[in-house]
């Protein structure tokens, strides 16, 4: 962020004497641009910084920055601050110093296109009247248009947040609502939802003291109100918990992955994960911009809505087909519990991992402060959250008790798959929801596996690095192969999604947007109704933490023993008849 020469500057509507500077970094190929932390009012007190002030800023990470006239300054978080000789004005001689670079933050940058940056430039005027120097951008845009970028209606703002919550988790509800039973798992969700917009309430309500302590417009996402009311050390650990669920769910959405392909051939689930899912979402890995599916979006919502209509279509028509009958018994009948179908002494865990799996489909309020930051008004955002889980919490009950009507206590893991391969099959309706599965996936993963990708990416420029050189052609492949093999060892969705949301979900939902809350700057005294609430949700996200991980690890332990025993009894079956069972999986397809 050097100013050009006084010669070359810009014209002013202010005037020609209005000193100007080109936001633009030394570099020629990228601009990095990033969220300038608190600390950089403090570099010094007797110097006005204009653009230093707290607010989208460019940062350099180039080695021509190293080639400037610069001052290193011992402060947290590598800020650096550019020296230059103070322009004059008409309005008076500006301060002896003028900061021109802001953080210099190696964990969480939006690498983007540098265009030219002289229309921009035009709105990026150095005052003397203390305003801030900026430069419009958006990332994945030609950073030449000056128009604004378009705001987001409080309708739409509802419906992203609703798709994004209604997805493949859903497959796993009647199974939840078997293992806890009816009472519980209503109540389970309905709590989950409250707590998701009680929590998303509080993150809005640290945005917008962020935003009045530091004189910004807004907080442009979850790790810069991270950075805001906690500096860098809680950006970090923010950063590597949203990156981890990341991971974990591009794991879940392999499995599913697996599962609806090997309804639609009568392969081997080893052959269907590294031959056909792993090479599809190495494919999906390679995308370097989310504006590539966006045009296709509404496939990607009819696929949701053909999922769902699948399941609870199938599940109605089994329960025409099946008789109820007592709890435990085996055969195609149909039998319910109103509480956990477990004994008394693990209903706490089966508790703990059914709400971390609701928690699970409601975790998107790490996007709360990037949506509201789209607002036509942000304040509305609060409203928008209550409207949104709402509309979640109904489709979540009523899908679930739907489905677990037509399957009863022993509903399978994964809906679609019992509805092309269980005791009672419907093939077309498997068929077609199995489609819609992959297609919903294929819509959802890039969101997972772009961010993920691009945090990596962020963090230097060399060739393994930079997007799609060969090498990191490599390393976008050798990912998804790893976690596909990571999948393999742990093939059960619903206890690993109970891992991650226990642990990763529960902090970023709960946990974090209580600590920001607390910690954000000049926080009013609260009211005692608030205190009680806040303290009600800790209650709840700390039991999913403890019990929610304590259940999901040992329903894990327990069916992996029960998956190696089975295993040996098949290999000893192999041996005398080889070949049988690949050989009963085509014939079993055929019929």
């Amino acid at each position: 962020s050097v100013c050009p020469s006084r010669s070359n500057r810009p014209s002013s509507p202010l005037g020609a004497s209005t000193p100007q500077c080109r936001s633009a970094m030394a570099s020629s190929t990228s601009v990095t641009i990033t969220e300038i932390s608190p600390e950089a009012e403090r570099v010094d007190d007797s110097t006005v910084c204009e653009s230093a002030r707290p607010g989208v800023a460019i940062a350099e990470n180039s080695s021509e920055a190293d080639r400037a006239d610069e001052a290193k300054l011992d402060v947290p978080n590598r800020l650096r601050s550019l020296t230059a000789p103070a322009p004059s004005s008409a309005a008076g001689p500006l301060p002896s110093r003028v900061c021109r670079a802001g953080t210099v933050d190696r964990t969480h940058f939006f690498e983007v296109e540098l265009f030219d940056f002289s229309s921009a430039a035009q709105n990026a005027l150095l005052t003397t009247g203390g305003s801030t120097m900026g430069v419009q951008s958006n990332v994945g845009t030609d950073l030449e248009s000056s128009a604004s970028p378009a705001k987001v209606s409080f309708n739409k703002a509802v419906a992203t947040i609703v798709i994004n919550c209604v997805g493949a988790s859903i497959l796993v509800f009647p199974k939840v609502m078997a293992d806890c039973g009816v009472i519980s798992a209503i109540l389970l969700c309905i709590a989950c939802c409250a707590t998701s917009i009680q929590c998303g309430t509080l993150i809005c309500d640290a945005c917008h003291l962020v935003e009045q302590h530091y004189k910004v417009s807004v907080v442009p996402n979850f790790e810069a109100l991270a950075l805001y009311v906690g500096g860098r050390r809680l950006k970090s650990i923010v950063v590597v918990t949203i990156n981890l669920v990341r991971l974990g769910t591009l794991i879940a959405y392999i499995q599913f992955m697996v599962d609806s392909f090997s309804t639609m051939t009568p392969l081997p689930s080893l052959v269907v994960r590294f031959v056909i899912v792993c090479p599809l979402f190495a494919l999906l890995a390679m995308l370097t911009s989310l504006q590539q599916l966006a045009r296709l979006a509404n496939i990607g919502l009819l696929a949701v809505f053909v999922e769902c209509s699948g399941m609870v279509l199938s599940a109605i028509w089994r329960s025409f087909l099946t008789d109820v009958c007592d709890p435990h018994m085996q055969g195609t009948c149909r039998w319910y519990t109103l509480e956990p179908a477990v004994p008394r002494s693990e209903w706490l865990g089966t508790w703990g991992k059914s709400a971390a799996v609701f928690l699970f489909a409601c975790a998107v309020l790490g996007t709360v402060p990037t949506v509201r930051s789209e607002l036509e008004r942000p304040s509305d955002m609060p409203r928008i959250l209550r409207s949104a889980f709402s509309i979640i919490c109904a489709i979540n009950v009523v899908v679930m008790s739907l489905g677990y009507y037509g399957f009863g206590g022993s509903a399978p893991d994964n809906a679609v798959v019992d509805i092309s391969e269980g005791d009672i099959r419907f093939p077309v309706i498997g068929f077609v929801s199995s489609v819609a599965v992959v297609i919903n996936l294929v819509f959802s993963t890039p969101l997972y596996s772009f961010c993920l990708i691009s945090v990596f990416e962020s963090t230097g420029s060399d060739t393994l690095r930079t997007p799609m050189t060969p090498l990191n052609i490599f390393f976008r492949a050798s990912l998804m192969l790893l976690l596909s093999v990571v999948g393999e060892q742990v093939p059960y969705v619903i206890e690993l999604i109970g891992l991650v949301s226990s642990v990763f979900v529960c902090c970023n939902n709960v946990l974090f947007p209580i600590v920001f809350v607390m910690l954000a700057p000049g926080r009013p005294p609260m009211p005692m109704s608030k205190k009680c609430s806040i303290g009600a949700t800790l209650l709840i996200g700390t039991y999913v933490l403890v019990f929610g991980f304590a259940g999901s690890i040992s329903t894990l332990i327990e069916k992996l023993a029960e998956d190696r025993s089975n295993q040996v009894s098949a290999s000893r079956e192999e041996t005398v008849l080889p070949g049988i069972s690949t050989a009963a999986r085509m014939v079993k397809f055929m019929g």
